[in-house]
């Protein structure tokens, strides 16, 4: 869909405005839009081209209740896809992937499992953690058009959220990770290859436990956006060539967090330390450290003097 003016205004307001405040601010948005008879269509572009924080939902039809995570990629009018079913929640007759489709989606939630309780940690008193893939097809790909028994060019998004639940490690509950991976898959006609193309973003909240006993709170919000290309080989000498594109695409989504994180650390939060760390202490001179050792032995001559009264 084209960027209309009314579409590019709510993503301008959306971009100066604070990202914890984002899901509030989408649905006011929303509201307005609907308010002034805007399409449906404009409605949904908006709704799929902001990230909001990932939540969770628990799959009714489960025996044993599996978790899976709300999302506009699983999103149909006011239901949500399981991708343990393959049923929505509320019962809606919405889109699903082809049965090809399908089998590799569950194939992807399982490895995507694992993924979770190696890097983010199982569910605990402490932090909640859920893992979630949704696969879908590209109808006008001549790849898929080609071969329906098999996955040809499709599209998918591998979603991970942790969450915290209590402040044992002196953050307050609620201080959350989101990671949101979307891929293209396009099979390269005539060849053994496919191209892949994903974007990243990362969702992150973080509030101190104590922000309570200080008159002015501490937060960290924000977000990261970056992309990757490549084109890998399909091995066909295994089981299946899915099983070739869901490696492809975990190695790719495991360099791009180590990546995203790696970028986090050196820009938000170590910048972070340098100017309250500037803002604290007087500025050092060239040459030397004799700004800091003064201000050291004028707090300890203030403290010797006020012991003595």
């Amino acid at each position: 869909m084209p960027l209309t003016p009314e579409l590019k205004a709510c993503l301008d307001i959306l971009r100066r405005t604070p990202p914890a405040d984002a899901e509030q601010n989408l649905a006011g948005l929303v509201a307005l839009l609907r308010a002034n008879d805007e399409s449906s269509d404009v409605v949904d572009e908006l709704m799929q081209r902001v990230d909001v924080p990932l939540k969770e939902a628990t799959d009714p039809s489960e025996g044993n209740n599996r978790k899976f995570l709300l999302c506009e990629f699983n999103r149909d009018g006011d239901s949500y896809r399981s991708p343990w079913s393959n049923t929505y929640d509320p019962p809606h007759k919405g889109l699903v992937p082809s049965e090809a489709l399908w089998a590799l989606e569950r194939h992807a939630n399982e490895l995507m499992d694992t993924y979770r309780q190696q890097y983010y940690g199982n569910d605990s008193k402490t932090h909640s953690s859920v893992s979630s893939v949704y696969l879908w097809d590209r109808e006008d790909d001549p790849a898929t058009v080609a071969n329906k028994a098999t996955p040809g060019a499709f599209a998918g998004s591998f979603l991970l959220s942790k969450t915290l639940l209590d402040t044992s490690s002196n953050l307050a509950a609620g201080s959350y990770w989101n990671s949101i991976h979307v891929v293209d898959v396009h099979p390269v006609l005539g060849s053994q290859k496919a191209s892949y193309k994903l974007t990243t973003t990362i969702l992150f909240s973080m509030e101190p436990a104590d922000n309570a006993n200080y008159p002015t709170a501490a937060n960290f919000h924000g977000s990261l956006s970056k992309q990757m290309e490549r084109t890998s080989n399909i091995s066909t000498a295994d089981d299946s060539i899915g099983s070739a594109h869901l490696v492809s695409i975990g190695t790719m989504i495991e360099e791009m967090e180590l990546d995203l994180r790696k970028s986090l650390d050196s820009l938000y939060i170590l910048k972070t330390h340098q100017i309250v760390e500037s803002v604290r202490k007087p500025s050092m001179k060239p040459g030397g450290d004799k700004g800091e050792r003064a201000h050291t032995m004028m707090l300890n001559e203030a403290i010797l003097s006020r012991g003595k009264k």
